[in-house]
């Protein structure tokens, strides 16, 4: 907990906006964050601990409701408290974090922070205010120079509308960011691989680390390993081994698994 709310204390229903006072949440100069204050000093509180990989999926969720009721008891979401799913929230972003720990023999130690996407604008006038609010957030991170950024960009998107892409460069970040193209297997039929292949060729919105391409298996009941089997599938397929044949070393995820943990290592070395 690095911030304090201070702002509306009205509480609404997950899924539903608010005319809350935006006059004093909106984000300002002085207050980047809107109605979220910097403390001196960030608290860290245990939430829950468990050696079952079952019980994550419910604490995070939990452990998200706590962190959008800034107002509330965290120990009223503890896993194993009476929280129904429909469970009001006070905010709807927060630009304090639900962190996780994972120890095991041999981990590396690192930080990786899942970040909100960009929001171009409001649902309603009224929160306007969570635009920048959710942008200087991106900014907090992404511009720490010791920060190394993947960009998402999915495949069924014009590339040079992406509002992510152009943060990176207002922030000068190019250079350690690696770019990650999402959902190659929504690409229809037909359609022109052209913008794609310029971006892993470098031609276009270049990057200090290049492009990769994945594909996720949008169904949580399946396994990684059975994921993984039908990614290698895909990219084994026209056009990844034929017209972009070359980029075969930039597609699937244990491929930018390995590029990150080089990078990663590296950059341990030299700190």
């Amino acid at each position: 907990k690095a911030y304090i709310y201070d702002g509306s204390q009205a509480l609404l229903p997950l899924g539903i906006g608010r005319a809350a006072n935006a006059r004093g949440e909106r984000a300002t100069k002085t207050r980047p964050l809107g109605p979220w204050v910097a403390q001196g000093l960030a608290e860290s509180s245990l939430f829950f601990k468990t050696t079952n990989k079952t019980d994550i999926a419910q604490a995070l969720w939990l452990a998200q409701l706590a962190t959008l009721n800034p107002g509330s008891d965290p120990a009223k979401y503890f896993p194993g408290a009476k929280v129904r799913p429909d469970d009001r929230i006070q905010v709807k972003f927060s630009p304090n974090v639900v962190r996780v720990d994972i120890s095991a023999p041999e981990l590396p130690n690192l930080s990786f922070y899942d970040l909100p996407g960009v929001i171009n604008q409001a649902e309603i006038p009224e929160e306007e205010y969570l635009c920048k609010l959710v942008i200087n957030l991106e900014k907090t991170y992404a511009g720490n120079d010791s920060c190394i950024n993947l960009l998402a960009i999915p495949m069924t998107d014009d590339a040079a509308n992406s509002t992510a892409s152009k943060l990176v460069q207002e922030l000068n970040a190019q250079h350690r960011t690696i770019g990650v193209l999402t959902k190659p297997d929504r690409v229809q039929s037909g359609e022109s691989m052209a913008q794609w292949t310029d971006i892993l060729d470098g031609k276009k919105f270049r990057l200090g680390h290049g492009y990769y391409v994945v594909k996720n298996n949008s169904n949580p009941e399946v396994s990684n390993a059975i994921a993984r089997e039908e990614e290698d599938q895909f990219f084994g397929k026209e056009p990844w081994v034929g017209t972009l044949g070359s980029h075969h070393d930039r597609f699937g995820t244990f491929k930018l698994q390995t590029m990150l943990s080089k990078l990663l290592k590296a950059q341990i070395r030299t700190r």
